[in-house]
């Protein structure tokens, strides 16, 4: 050690002495006296922690499932294929539907016409935890919204309620749809032998459960 650095202990020895007696003999004494003990041992003082508090991670919120490849659609119109089937229709329906919330009915005829689009490809992603819609969002980026036409495409391969790319086990699959600020979802009731759809806005409180799927490009 050199002498000026000799010299810069001993100046601030008595200063450094007292804060740290105050330390080991106040509240927090025995987690001071620790911390010490762990830097003499060369190990880091204060392990796990950001100044007094325990370091936490955010849980990841998306898992990738899989991709699938869906071709060219021509334009569509929600409001055309979105219907509700009644019992009597049942039997030569493509895709039985049995009940269309308010919100998704009045978003169904404000939607308009939707552009042809060529084949491209959509990804699926499982939700890991609860979560409202903005996380999902933000997570996702620019190729979080997809369109009613792709919805309709993967509703129509399962129709009836057979196994596929959508979920059918009650949970809901989650689209958002370019050109609003809306999550639309379906879910396949075995009770009633019908698809359920609805819609809420990105801004609702209320919180996706884990275990339902988000659709996105």
């Amino acid at each position: 050690m050199s002498e000026d650095m000799l010299r810069e202990v001993v100046r601030e020895l008595p200063g450094l002495l007292q804060d740290f007696l105050k330390k080991v003999f106040g509240e927090k004494g025995k987690e001071w006296l620790d911390a010490f003990k762990r830097f003499l041992r060369k190990e880091n003082p204060w392990p796990k922690t950001v100044g007094s508090k325990p370091a936490t991670q955010t849980p990841r919120l998306l898992k990738f499932v899989k991709s699938i490849e869906l071709p060219a659609i021509g334009e569509f119109s929600p409001k055309d294929y979105f219907k509700v089937i009644p019992q009597e229709d049942r039997g030569t329906a493509d895709v039985i539907i049995g009940y269309i919330h308010p919100n998704l009915q009045s978003l169904l005829y404000s939607a308009g016409i939707e552009p042809a689009k060529n084949a491209e490809t959509l990804r699926i992603r499982c939700l890991l935890v609860p979560s409202v819609d903005g996380p999902i969002l933000a997570n996702l980026g620019k190729k979080a919204k997809t369109t009613f036409g792709r919805m309709w495409q993967m509703m129509e391969k399962q129709g009836r309620g057979q196994e596929g790319d959508l979920l059918v086990n009650g949970c809901a699959n989650i689209f958002y749809i370019e050109g609003t600020a809306w999550a639309v979802f379906c879910y396949w009731l075995a009770s009633g032998g019908d698809w359920d759809v609805g819609a809420d806005p990105v801004t609702y409180p209320g919180r996706w459960s884990d275990g339902r799927h988000v659709v996105s490009r």
